[in-house]
């Protein structure tokens, strides 16, 4: 699921914007629907998803989404409240014990917290 597609855009005088989709576009929406339904997968809504990939730091965007405040994560996640800002605002480096912590108790995969969108 994680491949790369080339998706090629077009516009017509009118200004309405098309997309031209490659051939094997119909296997990897089927395998996306698949993997939803068998909660592989995660839908959130667009802003959160603008927000990851324009680079804000995943561990606030994730527990912004899933309505958490910093300091129930910290303690959920058995972490300081301190260690958790640093974290958010990238003024700690978090060490893989850390990110799996916050990874479990926030119900992603390390990739969702680590992977440079």
């Amino acid at each position: 699921m994680n491949k790369r597609m080339n998706i090629q855009g077009i516009k017509n005088k009118n200004g309405v914007e098309w997309a031209i989709l490659p051939g094997g576009f119909n296997t990897d929406i089927a395998d996306f629907k698949r993997a939803l339904r068998d909660q592989q997968e995660e839908l959130i809504p667009d802003k959160y998803a603008k927000r990851l990939i324009s680079g804000e730091n995943p561990i606030r965007v994730w527990r912004e989404y899933r309505q958490l405040t910093q300091q129930e994560l910290a303690k959920a996640a058995k972490i300081s409240v301190s260690t958790l800002s640093q974290l958010e605002n990238n003024e700690r480096a978090p060490s893989i014990t850390v990110l799996k912590k916050l990874a479990q108790t926030l119900k992603l995969s390390l990739e969702d917290l680590t992977d440079s969108h």
